[in-house]
């Protein structure tokens, strides 16, 4: 990894652009906006109430290959916002997920532009809100109003894995009511938590969990409950979190109605957050440059793989533009002590000017 990229992204990391810090948003945006302004056309743009950078090399919406990825990290403590080098890696929160990856790759396409008659169109999308929906990119690609042949987000996969599916994504929130009692006589009552829980085992039941990453089935996860004021009484009500990943359209909807079918009238079944499952054409012929632009620098094959998180990648094909995923080598992404390997950094950057080199 050259100078110029580490100290750029040291910078970039000291942001703390988590969604509750919006000034720390605004400085990230402004970081990248004064490092490549000089490089492409920067339109700083507003969808869904959140800021967007776009950097072009062209005026317009019509695009051969776009970049995408995101600025907003999670939370984290104090130590995770200063970049620190141990042997081959980088620690610090958002060093693979995800500036380390769109930092070197915004600059693999920066120095691929600067040879002489370069006519690709490219656009890269900076968002702010990606770890708590997307609802700007959402809103951004709406109605198709961004055309591209290909489109690559760097928030999955690994080196070698380029991600071709993604599960559909509901959150939903349901509200059971019950009939209260005090806790020594929880017969006179109606306890709604073990009613939610009744629930839950119910779902589960239709819908058994994966057994491990490549068991591609749909899962419901009860992620959380709120129930009660007191530990002498039993409650008149509880509210239920579940978090689903779906691998067919038609489950969204049987979930959805056997919940709504338990409660009957005593209870409320709420959408929280949804996205739709993410899924390209193994065949795409740009996901093959891609893996072949892979195997060229790293000298082994590229997989094309399915994982069970969601990303941003499912508005771009929402809206007829193929996409994909893969970013470096690394981990501990949403934990304390995330990291990413220098050598798969550079290698990064070698795959996307390859890549384009063969667009």
């Amino acid at each position: 990894m050259n100078k110029e990229t580490r100290n750029f992204l040291a910078k970039l990391i000291e942001c703390r652009s988590v969604h509750s810090q919006g000034a720390q948003i605004k400085l990230a945006l402004k970081i990248i906006k004064d490092e490549f302004s000089g490089d492409f056309m920067v339109r700083e743009l507003r969808a869904a109430g959140q800021p967007i950078l776009l950097l072009s090399n062209v005026k317009g919406n019509n695009f051969d290959f776009i970049l995408a990825g995101h600025i907003d990290v999670v939370s984290a403590q104090d130590r995770d916002f200063v970049l620190k080098a141990k042997g081959d890696r980088l620690y610090g929160r958002g060093t693979r997920d995800m500036k380390g990856p769109l930092v070197t790759g915004i600059y693999a396409i920066r120095d691929w532009l600067k040879v002489d008659r370069r006519q690709a169109r490219i656009g890269i999308i900076v968002s702010a809100d990606e770890e708590t929906g997307g609802a700007s990119m959402k809103t951004l690609l709406s109605g198709r109003r961004y055309r591209a042949k290909f489109a690559f987000l760097p928030d999955g996969g690994d080196e070698n894995q380029i991600i071709i599916g993604q599960k559909g994504f509901l959150q939903l929130k349901v509200t059971v009511r019950g009939q209260s009692a005090h806790a020594s006589t929880p017969h006179e009552g109606d306890n709604p938590i073990e009613k939610a829980m009744v629930l839950y085992q119910h779902l589960h039941k239709k819908f058994p969990a994966p057994r491990h990453q490549a068991d591609w089935r749909t899962s419901v996860a009860l992620t959380k409950i709120e129930s009660g004021d007191c530990l002498n009484q039993v409650p008149d009500r509880a509210t239920a979190w579940f978090d689903i990943r779906y691998v067919q359209a038609g489950h969204r909807g049987q979930i959805i109605a056997e919940i709504k079918k338990y409660l009957g009238k005593k209870g409320q079944c709420a959408v929280v957050a949804e996205n739709g499952a993410f899924i390209i054409e193994p065949k795409n012929i740009y996901l093959h440059k891609l893996a072949a632009a892979i195997k060229q620098v790293t000298g082994r094959p590229a997989k094309l793989v399915r994982e069970a998180g969601t990303s941003d990648a499912v508005f771009f094909t929402e809206n007829g533009i193929p996409a994909a995923l893969f970013w470096p080598r690394g981990g501990g992404v949403h934990q304390v002590g995330e990291w990413v390997g220098q050598k798969s950094l550079e290698r990064f950057y070698q795959i996307i000017y390859s890549f384009l080199d063969n667009f």
